[in-house]
């Protein structure tokens, strides 16, 4: 199964298409021993919660660097949190946004999807398709975001240059077609583009933040 129908599938099944955030901010979370157990309890009691209630979102998308931030144990603990939402049929996207050469992409790449068995990631494809590629070959049932068009302020001091020929880095196309910048990152014939812009999404698969999805289908 590819990402988008597994996510198509939890659409449907939750009846929303929630994305649940997985972000922890310490100072706001109940302390417990460690702030490694504060992290683990918080999100386990919500996700008792979720079945308590029956209700569930059709994703969470926990983003790596506020758990790599408080330590190497808490890494393990989002491992161990992607495995509670997996065993719930919630599908993960890991936001890692992720982007290097092709070797080191292609270990990102097993990182996110092997070692912590994320069903998506999110990558950075400033360096261009060979640097997305790996993501794609490493696992081509597992779902990636690219980043186009960013929403944050300080996207406009490098996004908003024009080319040349007059056209912006990462123009605003029609919300409903990938750019052409977008396309050129994959193989039009191996993937399934979903394109987002300007922080809105648009169709399926987007995950909300400026990116497209690409899957092989």
């Amino acid at each position: 199964m590819t990402f988008s129908e597994l996510l198509e599938r939890s659409v449907a099944r939750a009846g929303n298409p929630v994305c649940f955030g997985m972000d922890p901010v310490l100072s706001r979370m109940p302390a417990a021993s460690t702030p490694e157990e504060t992290i683990r309890s918080f999100y386990l009691s919500i996700f008792d919660e979720m079945d308590r209630r029956k209700v569930y979102p059709a994703a969470v998308k926990p983003n790596s660097a506020y758990y790599e931030q408080v330590s190497v144990e808490a890494l393990l603990v989002l491992r161990e949190l992607i495995g509670a939402a997996r065993d719930r049929g919630i599908p993960v996207i890991l936001d890692a946004k992720r982007g290097d050469i092709g070797k080191s992409s292609a270990a990102y790449a097993r990182a996110a999807f092997g070692t912590m068995g994320a069903d998506a990631t999110t990558v950075s494809p400033y360096m261009g398709g060979d640097s997305v590629g790996p993501f794609l070959k490493v696992a081509p049932e597992r779902g990636v975001y690219a980043l186009l068009r960013t929403s944050n302020p300080g996207a406009a001091d490098l996004q908003d240059q024009r080319r040349e020929d007059g056209a912006r880095l990462a123009p605003l196309e029609h919300p409903l077609r990938p750019t052409r910048q977008a396309e050129r990152l994959v193989e039009p014939r191996d993937v399934c583009l979903r394109a987002c812009r300007g922080g809105r999404p648009a169709g399926r698969g987007c995950a909300g933040d400026g990116s497209f999805s690409a899957r092989h289908g």
